[in-house]
């Protein structure tokens, strides 16, 4: 994996929009050297993440949409933050353990 790389997209949180964000993904894993095996699970967790954001935060509205592909190290972590509704994690039902977001800040990004 490659040490210390960033890259960010900032666009329309739209559905229409969604293969863009994919390919983002892909793009920065490629130059992040991340292998084949776990650019799959990245694109899946940042669209399904994106979608969320356009389902929920926006009401299937659209809204600015921040995608950011951080490498620092062994680590890589990929933030999207939106403008919309708040999420509380501490409101989810137990279906999902809430341990696993790091943080939800005010104006609506998280990590995975």
């Amino acid at each position: 994996m490659k040490e210390d790389f960033r890259q960010e997209l900032c666009m329309a949180g739209t559905v229409s929009e969604l293969p863009r964000i994919v390919e983002f993904v892909d793009d920065a894993c490629e130059q992040a050297a991340i292998n084949p095996a776990q650019r799959f699970n990245l694109q899946l967790a940042v669209e399904e993440a994106c979608m969320n954001v356009i389902e929920h935060a926006y009401g299937g509205k659209g809204g600015e949409v921040t995608v950011c592909f951080e490498v620092d190290g062994t680590d890589a972590q990929i933030t999207v933050t939106d403008h919309g509704r708040p999420f509380d994690p501490e409101q989810v039902v137990a279906r999902t353990s809430a341990s696993r977001w790091r943080s939800v800040p005010s104006e609506g990004s998280a990590s995975i």
